[in-house]
């Protein structure tokens, strides 16, 4: 054999043989440099599911380190006794440090989305039982895994529906808030108007009466009478009272008209104060809650019945002055 033909018989040689041999370094080199990229980017998605694809093509799954088989220990002691969010939170730290340095290990997805669920945490346990499924696509518990991230479907669309919830009541209550501290200037002026509607009526309300019994009480007469020197007058119902009956007669008469004043401008001030009370800036912002079916209003005309009262003010869903009052209907 040539020199000649012994150099192509050996080029051949490492052409068959080179399939064989290149692809397991180059696996492991592509593992190896995986990983290095992952512990420098443990929160990318993209170079977790490298580093586990890389580890499938492997002869054999890499070895996973002592350290983490220490810290899996910890996270289920721990988990024996986790009562709480923040007991979860510590047994999910464990695993969290335990997949950044194993991060093709199948079984500590699993064992983490099982903590992550009972931490309520349905997103996570989500993904975590997809990347067990990714890391161990053969698994014999793949059909109970997939029924349990149907259930986890279920229980995360109804956690985000109460999660919005709140924050739809959390948002309408700063509103209002913001409303009340608003109107609260305007508010405060109707109180002490309404307060001031009240006194001035009543003093109105006891003048009448006043007035009243002291016209009641001036002597009249049908006629004259006997004159002896006294000067009689004549009311506007007829009757002829004495100078002094006639005085207190006028006397009482003017109290009266007085305290008919009083009367209608504390009425005014009443309407005025309550209208300020239940006052709501427009602008960003809800209305006040609707008021209950059993609430009383301060002004209300329902079915022919004018409503009115006093107490705590606020408008309904309808835009209607309501509140918790005492009340009086005509």
């Amino acid at each position: 054999m040539t020199a000649k033909r012994a150099l192509s018989v050996l080029l051949a040689a490492n052409l068959i043989l080179a399939p064989c041999v290149l692809p397991a370094a180059t696996g492991e080199q592509a593992f190896q440099r995986a990983l290095a990229n992952f512990q420098k980017y443990p929160d990318d998605a993209a170079a977790r599911l490298k580093v586990i694809e890389t580890a499938q093509g492997l002869p054999s799954p890499p070895e996973v380190p002592d350290s983490v088989s220490v810290l899996q220990g910890k996270a289920k002691y721990l988990m024996q006794t986790a009562k709480g969010v923040q007991d979860y939170q510590a047994v999910l730290d464990l695993y969290h440090q335990a997949l950044n340095q194993a991060p093709w290990d199948a079984n500590l997805y699993y064992d983490q989305a099982v903590v992550e669920e009972k931490a309520d945490q349905y997103a996570a346990a989500k993904a975590d039982f997809k990347l067990y499924l990714v890391a161990s696509p053969d698994a014999d518990d793949k059909s109970k895994v997939l029924e349990r991230l149907g259930k986890l479907d279920v229980m995360q669309q109804q956690q985000d529906a109460a999660t919005a919830q709140a924050a739809a009541a959390q948002a309408a209550a700063e509103r209002q808030a913001r409303l009340d501290a608003q109107a609260q200037p305007v508010r405060t002026a109707g109180s002490a108007l309404f307060g001031a509607g009240i006194l001035v009526s009543v003093i109105g309300g006891v003048g009448l009466i006043g007035g009243a019994v002291e016209m009641g009480t001036a002597t009249g007469y049908s006629s004259p009478g006997v004159y002896d020197g006294v000067d009689y007058y004549k009311s506007f119902q007829g009757a002829y009272y004495s100078n002094a009956s006639y005085q207190q007669y006028q006397s009482g008469q003017n109290v009266m008209t007085l305290s008919g004043v009083l009367l209608g401008g504390g009425l005014c001030l009443i309407i005025a104060g309550a209208v300020m009370k239940a006052y709501v800036p427009s602008g960003d912002g809800a209305p006040a809650a609707p008021k209950k079916e059993d609430d009383d209003s301060l002004l209300d005309y329902r079915d022919g019945r004018l409503s009115f009262g006093t107490g705590d003010l606020g408008l309904d869903a309808q835009g209607r002055l309501s509140g918790r009052i005492l009340r009086a209907e005509f």
